[in-house]
């Protein structure tokens, strides 16, 4: 069971929206996934059609069992597929405002990481959207996660965003060696809402400056689809299959999918 994690230290760079779509598009492939909502704000809950509910804090505070706290977490498949068929199956760990309050009372960094192991066997592949805003929730999140994928926008604050994350992910390294965990590892940068601008393009060259073109994953551009399929509560595979802002989606899958092969 691999665990993803999706971060930015930047808000509104598409985080949710690509959380959920990269959790639909590995369970459209056949996998069995996880989608853990780590954000107060509970966007890829109720963006999945399920009602807001503290499942990760009663996981990690109140020490309920899996078969508790996934109770209702499993999305109308119109949300997520559509007609698309799949041997995969897509379930979330719903969240909303509770998940402040973790940090504030659980002091081993290492729980999320050992209740995710219960699920060995049980899933392929766990995402986690997580807040926008930096907390002390990262820690144990960080220490959870096998990789990470960093949204961004092609604009200097998201950019700014980009490198403080990336800087912790290596302070937070270091805390994983210390309880004999392997490094977490960045599976690459994810251009989002990328426009034909000389603004834009000049984000996209930093990008590739920085990180090198084998760390950038297949550009989304800026599309009002995504907007309407939101407004919607679907992803792109359900609301527009056909658009040319889906077949990016699936680029990006496809990078993905080559890279935890």
């Amino acid at each position: 069971m691999q665990v993803i994690t999706l971060l930015n230290e930047k808000g509104g760079v598409g985080k949710t929206s690509l959380s959920r779509h990269i959790a639909a598009g590995l369970a459209l492939s056949g996998q069995h996934v996880l989608l853990v909502d780590a954000d107060p704000q509970g966007s890829s809950t109720t963006q999945m059609q399920l009602a807001p509910y503290g499942g990760l804090y009663r996981l990690l505070v109140q020490n309920e069992s899996w078969d508790v706290v996934m109770m209702g977490g499993v999305p109308p498949v119109a949300a997520w597929a559509g007609d698309m068929e799949t041997s995969g199956s897509l379930q979330v760990l719903r969240g909303n405002e509770e998940t402040r309050g973790i940090a504030n009372m659980v002091a081993d960094v290492t729980k999320f990481q050992k209740r995710l192991a219960e699920l060995n066997g049980l899933f392929d592949t766990v995402i986690i959207d997580t807040s926008p805003t930096p907390s002390m929730l990262q820690p144990i999140i960080y220490i959870a996660t096998d990789s990470l994928l960093y949204p961004t926008n092609a604009q200097l604050m998201s950019l700014e965003g980009l490198n403080q994350s990336i800087e912790r992910m290596k302070e937070l390294n270091r805390t994983r060696k210390q309880f004999g965990l392997q490094t977490a590892d960045i599976l690459g940068i994810v251009p989002t809402m990328v426009r034909n601008t000389s603004a834009h393009a000049s984000g996209m060259q930093m990008l590739v400056d920085h990180f090198g073109s084998g760390s950038i994953y297949p550009a989304l551009s800026m599309a009002t689809v995504w907007q309407d399929a939101e407004f919607v509560r679907q992803t792109l595979y359900t609301f527009a299959p056909t658009h040319e802002a889906t077949r990016q989606m699936h680029d990006v899958m496809s990078r993905l999918h080559a890279d935890i092969a």
